[in-house]
């Protein structure tokens, strides 16, 4: 898919001038949202492995907490784990969940190969 947000505005405006039967309802309206959001913010052309795009429904592990909403509490958290002795402690925590991250992932790919 191309990275063409004027494509995606547009389509998201138009939504809005559809009958109510055929526009995002209310379970899924704060999803889309935050969707939306997120693929302003990054890149339409790799969503898929934005876990604020898919949150739930794709296969992509969150290792940042703090990239899960796109607000200005979540930016001013991001800025102070940006200090010097804040942003070491965070690398090495980093380090050991993509260390763990990987772990699980392997004993499920081992899981999975047996049956599949």
């Amino acid at each position: 898919m191309q990275n063409n947000l004027n494509l995606l505005k547009t389509m998201m405006l138009d939504q809005k001038k559809v009958e109510d039967i055929y526009r995002t309802g209310s379970y899924w309206i704060s999803y889309q949202r935050r969707a939306y959001k997120a693929i302003l913010k990054g890149d339409i052309s790799n969503f898929r492995d934005n876990f604020a795009v898919g949150k739930g429904y794709v296969d992509v592990f969150c290792t940042n907490p703090y990239d899960l909403d796109i607000n200005l509490k979540s930016q001013l958290i991001n800025t102070a784990l940006q200090l010097p002795v804040i942003k070491k402690i965070k690398a090495r925590y980093q380090q050991l969940l993509n260390s763990q991250i990987s772990q699980q992932l392997n004993l499920k790919n081992i899981i999975y190969s047996d049956y599949f």
